[in-house]
């Protein structure tokens, strides 16, 4: 298993300019500890046998921080394009030689080991192109390709929702690709377990709260008990819009919409209505 698994290197995309939660990878997790996002990403990562860790940040003065921490931490890392993150995955696959790559994003620490080793198992097994998790929740699925296919997918990819995404131009050409989806029916997928807003991030602190000191990598067994037993936690980012790519100005209408519902905005709600018509 060992030697299997160490034929994936993570790539771990990393920025500091989230926009809706500025630094939020660097932030301490949990709360007071001497220890950040990014850190507790990279020990679940290792926790699954993976040796080959690389942080895929940019080239922004701004991230300059992430750098700094990752000198600090020994991880290896690489700065690359800020805005097409495809090329910025792609150069940095490319740079370190890596055959496969599993594809990690910075603002994940709900990464439970047990999922992630049984997915890197299924990739090698099976030997698709690209591999996929579904039906976990939100933050906690796994995406795995041979650097081939991510070397297609940087010669062809031209839109900027695929620039953007890194593998959606993977996943939606199934007949380019050999394309293998796992799929789960995990009780309560519709957990949130991702830090994109501040809300994500202090339920984040509550679980590692929770959890943490009894089994630092606890898993998705463990937050679904802890669910059963106290649901009423998993009302503090439960109404969270998760950020998506929008298209037109229809689109955007109807995603604020979304947005809106639990504020009880009538007279902004019945105008955007009328907008999106």
């Amino acid at each position: 298993m060992d030697s299997m698994v160490n034929t994936c290197t993570a790539i771990i995309q990393a920025r500091m300019g989230a926009e809706r939660f500025y630094g939020k990878v660097l932030k301490p997790l949990p709360f007071n500890s001497e220890l950040c996002i990014l850190d507790q990403i990279v020990i679940r990562v290792k926790a699954a046998g993976i040796e080959n860790i690389i942080i895929a940040t940019s080239i922004n003065e701004k991230d300059s921080a992430i750098v700094t921490h990752c000198e600090k931490m020994k991880y290896k890392y690489f700065q690359g394009d800020e805005e097409n993150v495809l090329k910025r995955f792609y150069d940095t696959a490319d740079f370190n030689k890596c055959k496969n790559v599993i594809r990690i994003t910075a603002d994940n620490p709900f990464i439970d080991p047990k999922y992630l080793k049984d997915s890197v198992t299924a990739f090698q097994t099976n030997a698709p192109e690209y591999f996929a998790t579904r039906g976990l929740p939100l933050g906690t699925n796994f995406e795995i390709f041979t650097f081939k296919a991510l070397e297609k997918c940087f010669a062809n990819a031209k839109e900027k929702y695929d620039t953007e995404n890194v593998t959606s131009y993977m996943y939606n050409n199934p007949s380019l690709f050999n394309v293998q989806l796992k799929q789960y029916d995990f009780d309560k997928k519709e957990l949130r377990l991702t830090i994109d807003t501040t809300h994500d991030y202090i339920f984040a602190c509550t679980l590692y709260d929770m959890l943490y000191h009894n089994n630092n990598l606890f898993g998705l067994e463990e937050i679904l008990n802890l669910f059963q037993t106290k649901p009423y936690l998993f009302e503090i980012n439960n109404n969270i819009a998760q950020k998506r790519q929008l298209f037109d100005l229809n689109d955007e209408f109807k995603f604020a919409l979304e947005v809106l519902k639990p504020y009880d905005l009538k007279n902004v709600v019945a105008l955007l209505k009328e907008k999106s018509e």
